[in-house]
């Protein structure tokens, strides 16, 4: 027997010595690595133990396919991700090829080995870790964590506000604001929810101060009041789900310390509020889950706080319809409750939508918001020469001329077509049908360059090492009479403005779009296995947004866009841990005994 063991033990250690080679061969062909280097060893020693520990004795098959599938789902993204953002500017590389090429199956290889055993060690961990203890919950504790946690994250907060005063203003605050200044709302194209916001605290600030800066400063101190208390909210919610104290100490810091939440907390953007909003959204869901009797004031809150979701971001409606089949499934005994809300919901939504801005002659979005992503595919053709024929030239060029599309086609952002002076919005609106049938026509013809513009045009939203501008650090050029000026001493003004460099490792990872989606994933599918199928409906809300962003982003990789997945973060991957019953099935009691 020992013999054979030995045998086994010995034949464990070539094939572990071979995939960690295998592993740091890609790595060095990828120029993540130096060959010549003891770091490699290191590294080399790193993987060859992590590889030799894999244990394939699952107790749940389904933590093996989970592992499987993840693996392959991340080797992917790594491989199309890397080629995408390598050559998004490269006319003369053709994405697809190299993404099936040798080199790339063998990374691919080497990625699937390196993700398949750290996921096998983190998911046997998380789906059977205990992060919960017992204690004795009042109403005064509770009370006095919300207080302490408000204060903590507002004081935190309080140098961004003094650095960048009266807030991070960008061309898409000033373009928001130039109506607000002449108490005015003549479009939707930023959502009317956050414009009246931004119109009564404006107002307010300018009457008790006087100036046009101290009134901006005015909408950027309450945002940051209205998150702080958001979160201190969450941290309360998450103590009396008995989390463990340390997790909240950290959930804490990670609100109050991450420069993410500090820059985002002052920024006038649309997408700061709802990402507060989309948080309370997710809290509901659970606490819907977790009540055993819905009544009025359940469906009055959820209504409410879903209101809230759909008219402070535009697409959020395309999340919210995609979210309203999971909960008829999941609460099959509270069904037709939950259809006369969504009725009244939806019928609110679409009245205050279309009659009632009609009504204020509040006109409605460009239709080129919508059609971002195949703006692009068409621009990427023409910027890799391909050939059109004269029906497909004759409407292109009338929409914008090819020649000009080619010129300031721009793989990061589709803006550059359709917010040129050259582009025919109205000829598009009076030509729906013949745009999208030319469009089939293309992307039939030139199905590997339609392919990679997809890649390129979505990849910061699926691949972690891609890299774009996330802040705003300072008041954009205007003549709207907003400026910076400074409040803190210099040595922190100096803090705020390098706080959020690339250059640190590991901890820049934080503002990593494709990583985000990469945990909140692992979370839901580590809630699949100790939960249930039904709970994976706390996490359609995010997925649901990340799929609007993967349909029809605008940008590449644009952070606030998916900044409600950064809120929600610290909720989605404790979830799973929490004591949260749906109708009083116990799923964590049973797989508890199966275990």
């Amino acid at each position: 027997m020992n013999k054979i063991g030995n045998f086994k033990s010995k034949h464990n250690v070539i094939i572990s010595c071979i995939l960690a080679v295998i592993i740091i061969i890609s790595f060095s062909k990828q120029d993540l690595l130096i060959n010549y280097n003891l770091i490699s060893f290191f590294v080399f020693s790193g993987l060859f133990y992590l590889i030799y520990k894999i244990d394939l004795n699952y107790k749940n098959k389904r933590e093996l396919y989970i592992n499987i599938f993840l693996a392959f789902l991340y080797s992917v993204f790594m491989i199309v991700g890397r080629n995408a953002y390598t050559f998004a500017f490269d006319k003369n590389v053709d994405i697809l090829s190299g993404i099936f090429s040798f080199r790339s199956i063998y990374h691919f290889i080497s990625y699937f080995i390196l993700f398949f055993s750290i996921l096998n060690h983190l998911i046997k961990y998380l789906s059977i870790a205990d992060f919960q203890f017992d204690r004795k919950i009042t109403n005064k504790s509770k009370m006095i964590l919300f207080i302490i946690t408000f204060i903590i994250i507002l004081i935190s907060w309080l140098p961004y506000f003094l650095t960048l005063f009266p807030g991070g203003i960008t061309p898409d605050s000033l373009s928001e604001f130039e109506g607000i200044q002449k108490g005015i709302i003549t479009s939707d194209h930023h959502p009317v929810a956050h414009q009246i916001f931004m119109l009564i605290f404006y107002n307010i600030g300018l009457k008790i101060f006087g100036t046009v800066n101290e009134a901006i400063a005015t909408i950027s101190f309450v945002q940051m009041i209205i998150m702080a208390l958001i979160f201190a909210y969450i941290v309360v919610f998450m103590y009396k789900k008995k989390i463990k104290l340390s997790f909240i100490v950290f959930v804490i810091l990670y609100y109050s310390i991450s420069p993410i939440f500090g820059y985002y907390s002052v920024t006038m953007w649309k997408d700061v509020l709802f990402g507060g909003f989309m948080l309370l959204f997710i809290i509901n869901i659970v606490n819907l889950i977790d009540n055993s009797k819905l009544t009025i004031k359940d469906f009055s809150i959820f209504s409410i706080i879903s209101l809230l979701v759909i008219f402070f971001r535009n697409n959020a409606i395309y999340m919210y319809i995609i979210f309203i089949p999971f909960i008829l499934f999941v609460f099959k005994k509270y069904r037709k409750q939950f259809v006369i809300t969504f009725l009244i919901i939806l019928s609110v939504f679409y009245i205050i939508k279309h009659p009632v801005y009609k009504l204020y002659k509040i006109s409605s979005s460009e239709s080129a918001e919508y059609i971002g992503i195949p703006l692009q595919h068409i621009g990427r053709m023409s910027y890799k020469n391909v050939y059109f024929t004269k029906e497909q030239k004759r409407y292109i060029n009338k929409l914008i001329p090819i020649n000009i599309m080619k010129e300031v086609y721009n793989p990061q952002a589709s803006d550059a077509i359709k917010f040129n002076s050259s582009y025919n919005s109205n000829y598009f609106n009076d030509n729906k049908l013949a745009f999208f049938k030319i469009y089939l026509q293309l992307v039939l013809k030139y199905p590997a360059i339609s392919i990679e513009s997809y890649f390129v045009s979505t990849v910061g939203y699926y691949y972690p090492n891609f890299l774009n501008w996330t802040v705003a650090n300072n008041v954009w050029e205007n003549n709207l009479g907003i400026y910076n000026s400074p409040k803190a001493p210099k040595c922190i003004i100096e803090y705020v403005k390098n706080v959020e460099s690339r250059d640190i490792p590991i901890i820049s990872m934080q503002w990593s779009i494709g990583l985000c989606f990469w945990i909140i994933l692992l979370s839901a599918l580590i809630m699949l296995i100790r939960k249930g199928l039904k709970y994976l409906i706390i996490y359609i809300p995010i997925f649901g947004i990340w799929i609007t962003m993967m349909i029809a982003s605008p940008l590449w990789g644009e952070f606030r866009y998916v900044f409600c997945a950064f809120t929600s973060l610290p909720l989605l991957i404790l979830v799973p841990y929490m004591d949260i019953n749906l109708n009083g099935e116990a799923y964590v009691q049973k797989n508890k005994k199966v275990r």
